[in-house]
């Protein structure tokens, strides 16, 4: 007789400061909302920001209900401090500006 089936994920979270890992076994049924659940409850850290809608799976965005294989690498993503596309933008109207005054 065996019991439940189970899976193992890994549950990571980069700080500037800091790679954190860990492991958890949940159910093989286990959504990535449980398995970061799990990882919550096992690690004690309150400064991970669980409750996130901004997870993936290998780099892969996708949503907390979706179910994870065995082995996966659960990720969560922290908020960029700017938006990449704006830096970029506002790098490119400054030169505009720049030039303009160079010519007149």
């Amino acid at each position: 007789m065996s019991g439940p089936a189970l899976k193992r994920c890994e549950v990571v979270y980069a700080r500037p400061d800091e790679q954190i890992c860990i492991e958890v076994q949940v159910p093989a049924e286990a959504s990535i909302g449980d398995v970061l659940a799990a990882a919550s409850a096992t690690s004690g850290r309150e400064d991970i920001p669980w409750g996130t809608e901004s997870v993936g799976v290998y780099g892969q965005r996708c949503a907390r209900s979706q179910i994870p294989e065995d082995g996966d690498r659960v990720e969560i993503y922290r908020d960029l401090p700017r938006d990449p596309r704006r830096v970029r933008l506002d790098a490119m109207h400054a030169e505009r500006r720049a030039a303009r005054r160079v010519r007149r």
